[in-house]
């Protein structure tokens, strides 16, 4: 007998199966990933101490049981393999596809497999299209389905295994005697159909749960394909099918979804347990769902309580993830990661390459800083700041088990991978002085087996002789494989993909994302066969799923899941992106709040900080994070609530210290006197002018030059030549003769492999500079005052000291210049407000303070290496010039009256006593802009992060 159960959705169907479940020896099958959600939904319903004799599985898993055959299952690691293997056998012969990379041999997998499922042979892949570029596609597909068959003939695919399982199941006794009941299925391939009937012929019953609209108004969104073809098994088998239509159980607000959106005609109810809120942003989005759940679990709820449908979980996963850390609440992500990404998969990369190109240092460095090896800080240290890798250095001295290991990987990279293998599996738990949260810990911990089954996968696959096709086909299955983690914790939020994610019972649903485009998410036609295409082949059989059904089978598990909730659903979407590009709220809102009488004046807008006098709202706005509560502790306005806020939220003073003043500043005599250079540092970042003056840190020696150094390099042979020649233009002989000597004095106790190439080119390059410098000094009408000259002075009350690169002076009017030797701001005014280009005017202030002369201009010249000579130099800066002699300048300057360059100078000189008051009071907590991040060398001591705005901690 087939027994047919229904519900308002896929979740009401399996809940009203389940209740029904037939008492003993039951299969209930599942989608592969649904089986937890599932087996906590059966013993929530059915109050269970056991389930012996219940067995949740996920289909695949069920064919695999049942299997009997001397054939193996073939992984897709293994098959995309094959499929690289047949492309690579083909070269020459393909027409249209030329490409082999990973994502290429993944769709044409991808591909295979929907010819297998729609049983498709090779020999039935025949495009009658006219157009010569489609029929060409048909015939490579066909030449490597052909050549992917011949491979794997000793392996079964998936298809083969649901097949073979299929015809096992008269044979086999316990399967006889079981009864099946499919749940959480919204459709079936040719396949599973012949699964299925099977069980309705042979075995003890056969129930499945189909999702039924309540009414007619919205019953085309719904798919009937299932309950029509299960009719006709049941008809063609002469069995009974009965189809049992439970009353609805759904809260009120929910019904009206199920029964409303999606539907032509509508109807209205008021009091509705659904809310929509508007966001600047995702992050915002982001903020808003982690300080609600913080407020109602100090209200009594559970975690358990909550979850997250996000309409593009990997958009939305690292806004959470960061929220949900800031807030200390427990949560589980939906979302598998690519093997590739994983600390194990990496080291075991840089292992084989360290073995064969050349022992390259970055690679030795990541490898001794390992948690699988023991190596002592002195050895790390030592190989940092002067170790020139080359394989002599290497073998000379001890490095233990890594040299045994690298020795293994040259002589014989195959056994010598399976060693790696072995040393990980055996060391696997030192990975716990990473310091990795529970979900990323269970990656690694699977990712001994997985490398084990990558290497017999490819033994399996592969004839490579060669290193290169070795790293190629590990690099191919590691992109394959993806790796899923289980649950840390009970008492969690789960978050998931609003279309593709198995959401169990819920007392409040947050969707985030609700924004046209997104929800419902809708997959396009990206890859190299569209439906159209597959269309017009006209191909034997009907290739399913087309991609216009997944669309519409997504929008119909968003429609589920909107139902899927106890007493809340709330909704958000975002004003923007991230980025700022404008975004629309999605039309299953405008649905909403139609069906829900919502006007746009209902929906929340500024959703992150309530107003704060209010000490509820108060509580809301900071939610559990420590530097939001601190933030708000340490303003007057809410100071009298910090005994009752601390209490509530189980934090102490002491823990708050981390932002703090630093008190020793005043002591150090920081900020006592304005250093233009210094206040520059810490408006770029507070931090860097903390390591460097209250820690002392020193930057680790590196026996190559850093481009840092290089700057300086350059800057010294400029100073040099101003004040030896004037920058007066030289002879040929004379220029290298200078440059000779000032670099060899540069490179004097430096010793690196590429030295003498090293000198050609700095040689080379600073040549076309000083070149430049000699052509702008020639042509310019002001003529050489200064350089490299010290100044004192006062600024305010306070002593200033500095040194400039070049003053130039033309009568009673002057100019500073500053060579530059890295990247050269295009608008020097916007960045003195966030006081990043102070040095010049303040050189200039008290130059016009000391000589009674007028600033005609503030300069960066561009002196970076690798750019040809000009005939002009280009300045940039700020000029002080009328519109005629503006029209004659070749610099790339803002032009400003005299006015508006003294408003600069006096707006610069506030901008110092500010930071030099703020260096005293020892304000050093990291606020750094993105690219002063980008070359600092301080960043393994601040672990500062953009996203959470605070340190790593």
């Amino acid at each position: 007998m087939i027994k047919i159960i229904t519900g308002a959705s896929l979740f009401q169907a399996a809940k009203n199966t389940i209740k029904n479940l037939p008492p003993d020896n039951t299969y209930i099958v599942v989608p592969d990933r649904a089986t937890l959600v599932m087996e906590e939904l059966v013993f929530d319903l059915l109050d269970l101490k056991c389930s012996f004799n219940l067995n949740v599985v996920g289909l695949s898993t069920l064919a695999l049981r049942g299997f009997q055959t001397t054939k193996k299952p073939l992984s897709e690691m293994q098959a995309v393999l094959y499929v690289k293997k047949a492309v690579d056998n083909l070269q020459g012969k393909l027409k249209y596809f030329q490409s082999g990379n990973v994502s290429f041999c993944k769709q044409i997998y991808k591909f295979i497999s929907q010819f297998k499922s729609s049983s498709l042979k090779p020999q039935d892949v025949v495009c009658k299209s006219e157009r010569l570029n489609l029929k060409n596609k048909f015939e490579d597909l066909k030449m490597v389905y052909e050549e992917f068959e011949k491979l794997t003939q000793e392996s079964l695919d998936p298809s083969e295994v649901l097949e073979n399982f299929a015809e096992q199941i008269p044979l086999n006794e316990e399967m006889l005697n079981s009864h099946f009941v499919f749940i959480g299925f919204d459709s079936f391939t040719s396949k599973h159909y012949f699964v299925i009937e099977q069980i309705a012929k042979y075995c003890r019953s056969l129930t499945v749960a189909l999702a039924k609209p309540l009414c007619v108004s919205n019953a085309y969104i719904y798919e009937t394909d299932v309950e029509e073809k299960l009719k006709k098994i049941a008809k063609s088998c002469k069995i009974e099918i009965q189809i049992e239509s439970p009353s609805c159980c759904l809260t009120p607000s929910a019904k009206a979804i199920a029964e409303n959106l999606f539907a032509k005609q509508q109807k209205y109810i008021e009091n509705a347990k659904i809310s929509i809120k508007e966001a600047d942003i995702p992050k915002s989005e982001a903020e808003f769902v982690a300080k609600t759940i913080c407020y109602q679990v100090y209200k009594g709820k559970r975690y358990k309580d909550f979850a997250v449908a996000c309409s593009d979980l990997k958009l939305y996963a690292k806004e959470l993830e960061i929220e949900f850390e800031k807030n200390k609440i427990p949560y589980y992500i939906d979302l598998s990661v690519n093997a590739s990404q994983t600390y194990c998969a990496l080291f075991f990369q840089k292992m084989i390459s360290f073995a064969f190109k050349k022992f390259r240092k970055s690679d030795l460095l990541f490898l001794i800083n390992s948690p699988f090896f023991d190596f002592d800080r002195e050895l790390i240290s030592n190989v940092a700041q002067y170790y020139n890798s080359n394989n002599e250095n290497f073998y000379s001295r001890d490095f233990g088990e890594l040299k045994e290991l690298v020795k293994a990987i040259s002589s014989n990279f195959f056994d010598g991978a399976s060693q790696c293998v072995s040393f990980l599996e055996k060391n696997i738990l030192k990975l716990n002085k990473l310091n990795l949260d529970a979900k990323n810990l269970s990656f690694e911990l699977q990712m001994p087996d997985i490398l084990a089954e990558l290497l017999d996968a490819i033994q399996s696959t592969c004839n490579f002789s060669t290193l290169k096709e070795f790293i190629s086909a590990v690099n191919i299955g590691l992109e394959t494989k993806e790796v899923s983690a289980l649950p840390s914790y009970y008492d969690q939020v789960f978050i998931g993909d609003a279309t593709a994610s198995y959401f169990g019972d819920v007392d409040t649903l947050f969707v985030v994302g609700a924004n046209a485009g997104l929800l419902p998410k809708y997959d396009n036609e990206a890859s190299f066969l569209t439906d159209e295409e597959i269309e017009n082949a006209k191909l034997k059989y009907k290739v399913e799923p087309t991609i216009k059904m997944i669309n519409r089978r997504n929008r119909f598990k968003l429609f589920s899941l909107l139902t899927q909730f106890k007493s809340n659903l709330i909704l958000s979407y975002s004003n923007a992106d991230q980025e700022g590009k404008p975004l629309a709220k999605s039309i299953i809102l405008n649905m909403l709040m139609k069906i829900f009488s919502i006007n746009e004046s209902d929906i929340i807008k500024n959703i992150i900080f309530p107003d704060d006098t209010d000490f509820q709202k108060l509580l809301f706005a900071v939610g559990r994070s420590v530097s939001d509560t601190q933030q708000l502790l340490f303003s007057k306005k809410a100071h009298y609530f910090a005994p009752e806020l601390l209490s509530a939220l189980k934090i102490s003073e002491e823990s708050m210290h981390l932002n703090r003043d630093i008190s020793c500043a005043k002591e150090l005599k920081l900020g006592a006197e304005v250093k233009p250079t210094e206040v520059e540092k810490f408006y770029d970042c507070p931090f860097k002018v903390y390591c460097e003056n209250v820690l002392k840190l020193v930057p680790i020696m590196h026996p190559e030059f850093t481009p840092a150094e290089i700057g300086s390099i350059i800057h010294e042979i400029i100073a040099d030549y101003g004040k030896i020649y004037k920058y007066k233009k030289l002879g040929n002989s004379e220029t290298d003769k200078f440059l000779a000597s000032e670099i060899a004095k540069c490179f004097k106790d430096r010793i690196l492999d590429d030295r003498d190439l090293l000198q050609k080119r700095l040689t080379k390059d600073v040549k076309k500079i000083l070149q430049n410098i000699e052509i702008e000094s020639e042509n310019s009408s002001f003529k050489l005052w200064l350089v490299e000259e010290k100044l004192d002075g006062k600024v305010g009350n306070k002593n200033f000291t500095g040194r400039v690169d070049r003053v130039d002076r033309n009568g009673d009017v002057f100019r500073v210049i500053d060579y530059k030797t890295g990247k050269i701001t295009s608008n020097l005014t916007n960045d003195l407000k966030y006081g990043k280009k102070l040095q010049l005017l303040a050189y200039a202030k008290l130059l016009q303070d000391k000589t009674g002369l007028k600033c005609g201009g503030v300069y960066y010249f561009d002196v970076k290496i690798g750019y040809k000579a000009k005939q002009k130099a280009q300045l940039v800066g700020i000029s002080v010039q009328s519109p005629e002699d503006a029209t004659n300048d070749k610099s790339k300057s803002s032009f400003v009256t005299d006015d508006d360059m003294q408003k600069f100078i006096k707006e610069a000189e506030n901008l110092l006593l500010q930071g030099t008051d703020y260096i005293a009071s020892g304000k050093f907590a990291p606020y750094p802009t993105k690219s002063s991040c980008e070359y600092c060398p301080y960043l393994p001591v601040c672990l500062y992060d953009f996203l959470r705005g605070s340190r790593r901690v």
